[in-house]
């Protein structure tokens, strides 16, 4: 076990939420959409990122969101709507955010279908397929005048 681990593990206990924090490990991302469908909460306390597939990953779960305002974040999580922003650095702000969403149950489970339903809208495949094909079909085009 890593000296971050042991100190996770210690924090954990510390604080007596055993029973609330599961610690996985290793899984392999076949499990991943039912181990991300199950959880409470999807925390990203990320210093700065401008892409995220766990992002993308978690939204499709359904799981509410709780996530660093970061641009690459900023730009799907809608605070209050999709999902639930940080300050950067803060882990109060996170702490008092992870809190909500236990306290909230209800309203945290209409964050996560918000957060779903937004990225079978983006995120699709055919929805995906089409909007590169409509960007090819608009550079042909224009290079054709």
């Amino acid at each position: 076990m890593g000296s971050y681990e042991q100190f996770v593990q210690s924090e954990i206990a510390r604080l007596g939420i055993r029973k609330c924090v599961e610690i996985s490990g290793y899984v392999h991302s076949d499990e991943l959409p039912l181990l991300m469908a199950n959880c409470d909460a999807f925390a990203l306390p990320y210093a700065y990122t401008y892409q995220s597939l766990s992002l993308h990953k978690a939204m499709a779960s359904g799981s509410a969101i709780v996530a660093s305002d970061v641009p690459g974040f900023r730009e799907f999580i809608a605070d209050g709507k999709t999902g639930l922003l940080t300050r950067v650095g803060d882990p109060g702000d996170l702490a008092s955010k992870l809190r909500w969403v236990y306290d909230n149950p209800g309203d945290a489970e209409g964050l996560g279908a918000n957060a779903r339903r937004l990225a079978e809208e983006r995120f699709d495949l055919s929805a995906t397929a089409r909007a590169h094909l409509n960007i090819y079909r608009d550079a042909i085009r224009a290079r054709n005048g």
